[in-house]
């Protein structure tokens, strides 16, 4: 389980749910624009995810290509 203490929190100005945690001086945010828990479930578990496995981004940047 991931040593996260917040948990994600809307965001109306941008209609999307939003938590932030660090992680070896590393800090990320994650989103989810689903609407109601479910949205916060998602964003919190993306994170969580991040804490434990350290998992990257699928997205490719043009520096990679």
């Amino acid at each position: 389980m991931g040593r996260r203490t917040n948990t994600a929190v809307w965001s109306d100005k941008y209609s999307r749910w939003q938590t932030n945690v660090q992680k070896d001086g590393k800090r990320r945010s994650f989103y989810s624009s689903k609407p109601g828990r479910t949205g916060q479930r998602e964003a919190n578990k993306k994170a969580d995810e991040w804490l434990d496995l350290g998992v990257v981004s699928r997205r490719k940047t043009v520096g990679d290509i």
